[in-house]
């Protein structure tokens, strides 16, 4: 696996504007200004490929801690897929919990690019907490299920 903050593997495939490379983290906030990772098996063949940022002139805004609640927007491109997944990120902490235990994280699938797989145009998925380390995930087809989360943010 690789992981760039800088040059062409920032350009999302829809040519955006490449956002700036790395990531700069305060104690309440995190700004993701241009991340890629993919990674491709030995003989060179892509396994996967995104760009993600929390950029806002893709529509995101920085992560956010207030109190016991986290907030913002980051922009995922799949490069292979040619699809722009947008998650929407509102939780809530708990005395005692290193994980969400209410709130919504939503993410918006646009494939509106002419390569892209258009299953999931306009379709949304949704990561609802319903506890400490609990939540129930709700896919872009409507299936829905309950979600165990073992490993603290």
């Amino acid at each position: 696996m690789t992981i760039n903050t800088s040059g062409s593997p920032l350009t999302p495939f829809n040519s955006n504007s490449a956002p700036s490379g790395g990531s700069t983290w305060t104690p309440t906030s995190l700004a993701i200004n241009g991340v890629n990772l993919a990674a491709a098996t030995s003989d060179g063949t892509a396994i996967f490929n995104h760009v993600i940022t929390t950029n806002s002139n893709d529509g995101g805004f920085d992560l956010t801690l207030s109190g016991n609640t986290a907030t913002g927007r980051v922009i995922v491109y799949h490069q292979l897929a040619h699809v722009k997944a947008t998650s929407t990120i509102n939780v809530t902490f708990s005395s005692g919990c290193c994980l969400p235990t209410s709130g919504l994280i939503t993410t918006q699938f646009d494939t509106s690019d002419a390569r892209a797989l258009a299953k999931y145009n306009g379709a949304t998925e949704n990561l609802s907490f319903t506890g400490c380390g609990t939540a129930t995930y709700t896919g872009p087809e409507g299936n829905t299920g309950n979600v165990t989360l073992s490993h603290c943010i």
